[in-house]
């Protein structure tokens, strides 16, 4: 449709040989590249970053959809410093040695820290022994684990994947308590309205994960995710 509308545009423009209407052409043509020009080129059609330099079109991608590898990015880890990933299966732009756990892979977290025993429910195995689970964080040299809470929710409702009933933020409290993991890190980003959630999506993450609702501002949220320092690490 494109090319014939085209053929008959050029046939129009083309019809009449009278100057006033070269001049009246030529300036339509300008004002509509003009108008288009401004619209592709500012924020009126979204995140523009044609002449932007590479690496602040990066971090400002990543302040927007992703702060916490913005976060992780900033702090320059070591080589020998890696981040357990749980949940998030999307660290394009993650510039630190990294582990999934995700619903794509194997559920390290849980191999690494619950006692498997056959047909008891993941919610309800039992973790292992604190110095256990700090020697092998040391051994895979672990300095931080991740949680992206909203990633797990997702995968968590009704017509998803499913995710494992083992990752709870009680778990990583318990872990807090005994040691290994240090309290998260200040969180300014991750946040969500709960207002924003679906009725049915809102009671799921509730009976699920309440201790993820905070409320700020007189306003209440859900902790969407959470970064962890490995207390052996420091």
């Amino acid at each position: 449709m494109i090319p014939v509308v085209s053929v008959l545009a050029g046939i129009g423009a083309t019809w009449c040989s009278r100057t006033i209407w070269k001049v009246s052409l030529s300036a339509a043509i300008c004002l509509a590249v003009l108008f288009n020009l401004g619209i592709a080129t500012s924020g009126l059609s979204g995140n523009n970053a044609y002449l932007d330099d590479m690496n602040h079109a990066q971090k400002f991608a990543l302040a927007m959809t992703g702060p916490e590898i913005l976060q992780l990015n900033e702090m320059k880890l070591k080589p020998d410093q890696v981040v357990l990933s749980i949940g998030d299966a999307e660290l394009f732009y993650a510039e630190f040695p990294v582990i999934y756990s995700t619903v794509f892979d194997e559920d390290i977290f849980k191999q690494w820290t619950a006692q498997l025993e056959p047909d008891v429910p993941d919610r309800s195995l039992k973790m292992k022994p604190a110095q256990e689970i700090e020697e092998k964080f040391k051994a895979e040299h672990i300095a931080y684990v991740y949680v992206n809470w909203a990633e797990v929710l997702r995968y968590r409702l009704p017509g998803s994947y499913g995710y494992t009933d083992y990752v709870t933020p009680a778990r990583f409290q318990q872990l807090i308590q005994s040691g290994v993991l240090e309290p998260p890190l200040p969180n300014r980003f991750s946040y969500r309205k709960l207002d924003s959630f679906r009725k049915e999506d809102l009671e799921a993450l509730l009976e699920w994960a309440p201790e993820l609702v905070v409320e700020r501002d007189g306003e209440r949220y859900f902790i969407t995710a959470q970064i962890f320092p490995v207390a052996t690490s420091q």
